[in-house]
């Protein structure tokens, strides 16, 4: 009796009061003794769940045991005892037992609760790997996005070669930037940028720009200017209105008296 109350108790104080009345329910795969022997033979959690119960059982036997032995003259004077003073005895010994269990219970429980909170904190920790993966999972793979960042510039850089038969002007640095501006009333109301390119892009774009017998200029602080600050498609800015507007005067007075 006692240890059935010491039980509830320290039930009650690791569950904070919570009532799980779906666990009342009958399940009669618990009564298959045979599944039961598996999940103790081959779990790891459960073989050290039945050491624990085997060592709380030998605790509280040992207590209970060592206790009644030194009562043991009280327990024979049971049978020389009138009622009451066998039921005052036996009440004395149950509370005397109650009094050295419970406490050794109430550890038992404190113990096993530090246990099982300190494997649930271990499981929900996530291995450095695990963690890695979570990043992946995240941000992607590294490698798929750098191939992926590769083919959208070489989409790019192919959508901008195209395109650079249809420019009026290059502007380069002379070597570490390209820019093809195109001017079509028709289609914006400034000249605007066709393609752009640094180091070994602005490199091609000059190869392609030479073949094509596309103007080629140089003016390294505008072409510097476009290169950072106008997007490809986008208008050139109106400080450099006059600046452009001069060379590609220039470039289509020359075309005119060719033709």
């Amino acid at each position: 009796m006692v240890s059935v109350l010491a039980a509830v108790l320290v039930t009650w104080v690791q569950t904070r009061g919570k009532i799980t009345w779906s666990k009342l329910k009958v399940d009669f795969s618990r009564f298959n003794p045979l599944s039961r022997l598996k999940q103790m033979l081959f779990s790891r959690d459960s073989f050290v769940r039945l050491l624990k119960e085997l060592l709380k059982v030998l605790l509280i036997v040992a207590v209970s045991f060592l206790y009644l032995k030194s009562r043991q003259g009280t327990i024979v004077s049971l049978s020389q005892s009138s009622y009451s003073l066998g039921l005052a005895k036996v009440a004395q010994l149950m509370g005397g037992l109650f009094v050295r269990i419970t406490p050794l219970i109430l550890l038992i429980g404190v113990g096993d609760y530090l246990w099982e909170w300190h494997k649930l904190h271990e499981k929900m920790k996530m291995s450095k790997q695990e963690i890695k993966d979570e990043h992946k999972e995240q941000e992607g793979n590294p490698m798929l996005k750098s191939k992926l960042r590769a083919r959208q510039r070489a989409i790019v850089m192919n959508k901008m070669m195209q395109k650079l038969p249809e420019a009026d002007l290059l502007l380069v640095n002379p070597t570490h930037y390209a820019i093809a501006i195109k001017y079509d009333t028709s289609k914006a109301p400034a000249p605007y940028v066709l393609a752009k390119g640094r180091g070994a892009l602005a490199k091609k774009i000059r190869r392609k720009a030479r073949e094509i017998g596309l103007s080629i200029v140089t003016n390294k602080p505008l072409a510097r200017l476009m290169y950072y600050q106008v997007k490809v498609g986008s208008l050139i800015p109106p400080s450099t209105y006059k600046a452009v507007a001069l060379i590609l005067a220039g470039i289509f007075r020359s075309r005119r008296t060719r033709n």
